[in-house]
């Protein structure tokens, strides 16, 4: 799944040169999720990398995964794994969570995309 992240899909929408691309691969049977997260022209470093939801797109949803290491400076690129609960998979599939790149100009988050399966 490849995911554009723009300041446009805010929640409200942020003006920002930043821009990333989010690349998740999921193994339905382990529910392994992988993730590569590139990102650059932000206002400023990345403070965090977060999947959130459930929510679908122009909603906001709460932190469901962490994608960077919480409490250390997020550097691009982003990778990392998790093993979903069975409700978090059910979310990721159904195409209700989304990525969201926060600095400290943007703390709500500069730029967003919804990971969406391709034909939803």
């Amino acid at each position: 799944i490849k995911v554009t992240l723009s300041g446009g899909e805010e929640v409200p929408p942020v003006q920002t040169a930043g821009s990333g691309l989010a690349e998740f691969s999921y193994d339905r049977e382990t529910r392994t999720l992988k993730w590569t997260i590139n990102c650059s022209g932000l206002s400023g470093p990345a403070t965090m990398a977060h999947l959130h939801g459930p929510a679908s797109r122009g909603e906001k949803g709460g932190v469901a995964i962490w994608l960077s290491k919480q409490g250390s400076t997020v550097e691009s690129p982003v990778n990392g794994q998790v093993i979903l609960t069975p409700e978090q998979a059910e979310q990721f599939v159904a195409g209700r969570w989304y990525v969201n790149i926060h600095t400290q100009a943007n703390p709500g988050g500069e730029i967003r995309g919804q990971a969406m399966f391709p034909g939803q």
